[in-house]
């Protein structure tokens, strides 16, 4: 079985396209899903944010037709997995 995310979570699908895109990096070991709150946002839908570097990897949040989700993007290096994830977005 191959890296996945979300197996306990649900996720919007807006999301799904891209945390697969991030979770086929070579430097993302995994992806944990954090809380949602839902509400308005003037962001585009299915967009993603880098908020901040934590000791084990990068905390994300990610813009979505029902909401605001947190994710944890776990890596060994997250400066090398920020730079990719940047690179691979456009963010």
């Amino acid at each position: 079985m191959g890296r996945r995310f979300g197996d306990h979570s649900p996720v919007s699908a807006s999301l799904t396209r891209t945390l697969n895109v991030i979770l086929e990096l070579p430097s993302v070991d995994r992806i944990i899903t954090g809380p949602s709150k839902g509400g308005r946002h003037n962001r585009p839908v299915g967009s993603m944010k880098i908020q901040t570097i934590i000791p084990n990897g990068l905390r994300m949040v990610g813009y979505s037709d029902a909401g605001i989700t947190s994710f944890y993007v776990v890596s060994a290096n997250p400066e090398v997995a920020e730079r990719e994830i940047k690179a691979k977005l456009g963010i």
